[in-house]
Parts: structure tokens; sequence; C-alpha cells
């Protein structure tokens, strides 16, 4: 058995690790994205949140026949198995980079939709599953990463209402010591 697998995009081909679920989109922002050396699965809720959404759109999508059903069912199955915590380590974007968190929305499609496939064909690749055609299908990352965001928020609502809290005093302290800085 390959230790890689041949992946292809619009800029070339790239060999992917076959233990990988990610694919090139994601090997290639590996090389240039972000510089706080904390990856975005830090919060592991950002990831189950999108594969929430992911799942919830494979099953819309194939209730109105856009999709078929054992693609969809194979997709919500991998989201499950992401939202249960598996596959954390293949989610490695930089918290801080530029984009939009296009390529963190892209890194997720390629997990999923390389899980859903080896579900359906027992390898990985885009045989029958492709990260844009299928797992992203009537998605946009202007929605999905805000969406995302929400949702992962309302696990730790009370976790965030009291750091704000410690935000907010800290805040009020800087305001009294720079009372008498002159400003523009």
């Amino acid at each position: 058995m390959s230790k890689y697998r041949i992946e292809r995009d619009c800029l070339g081909e790239m060999e992917i690790p076959d233990n990988c679920y990610y694919g090139i989109q994601t090997t290639r922002m590996m090389g240039v994205s972000g510089c706080a050396n904390l990856p975005v699965s830090f919060f592991p809720d950002m990831h189950k949140a999108l594969a929430q959404i992911k799942k919830a759109a494979a099953r819309a999508n194939s209730k109105i026949g856009a999709m078929n059903d054992d693609i969809a069912e194979a997709i919500a199955q991998a989201c499950d198995e992401i939202i249960e915590g598996k596959f954390a380590d293949q989610f490695p974007l930089d918290m801080w980079q530029g984009g939009g968190y296009t390529c963190v929305n892209m890194n997720i499609n390629e997990v999923v939709g390389n899980r859903a496939n080896e579900i359906l064909t027992g390898k990985k690749g885009s045989d029958r599953v492709h990260p844009n055609t299928h797992v992203n299908m009537g998605q946009s990352t202007n929605d999905t990463i805000p969406s995302a965001t929400h949702l992962g928020m309302i696990a730790r609502f009370d976790e965030l209402i009291r750091e704000l809290g410690l935000l907010s005093v800290s805040l009020r302290a800087k305001e009294r010591e720079f009372k008498d800085v002159v400003k523009v």
C-alpha cells in the first residue's frame, strides 16, 4: 500500500500522506498560513459546529434531490465522527490567518469528503464524494464560518460572559491608569 496519494487542483498535483484526511488545499495553506502557532483545533467547538452545518446541508441537499442519499449519509456519518471528537489532528491550520477562514472551511470539506469517500469506497480521494461539489454544496464560507462561530460559542456562553467581565474590569483599570494622558 502506498504511503501517499496524488491529489490535483487547478495549481497542479501534490503527494498527500495517505494517513491524512485533509487534502491538497489544506496542505498548501499549511505552508503559508498563520503566525500564532496555535491551530484552530485548539478550540474544537469550531470544527464540531462546522461538522453540524455540513451534516445539515448534506441532509437538506439530499431531501431536495440535489445529492444522492448514499453520499449524504456518508457525509453525515463523517460529520458525526468529527462531532464525537475523531480526526481532531486533521485540522492543523493556524488561528491567525488572512482569507476569512476560507481555508478552514476547505479543511473541513476535505476531511469530511475523504472520510465519506472511505466509508463508500474503502479509500480516501474524490471518487464518489468531492469536498467542493458535495460537502460544500450550496454553502459559502461567508455563511458557514460566522454560523459555526455562533454555534461554537453556545456551549461556552457562561465562560465567555465570565471572561468578558474580566476584560471589562481590566479595561476600566486602564481607563483610570491613563486618565491624564492627552490624546487626539
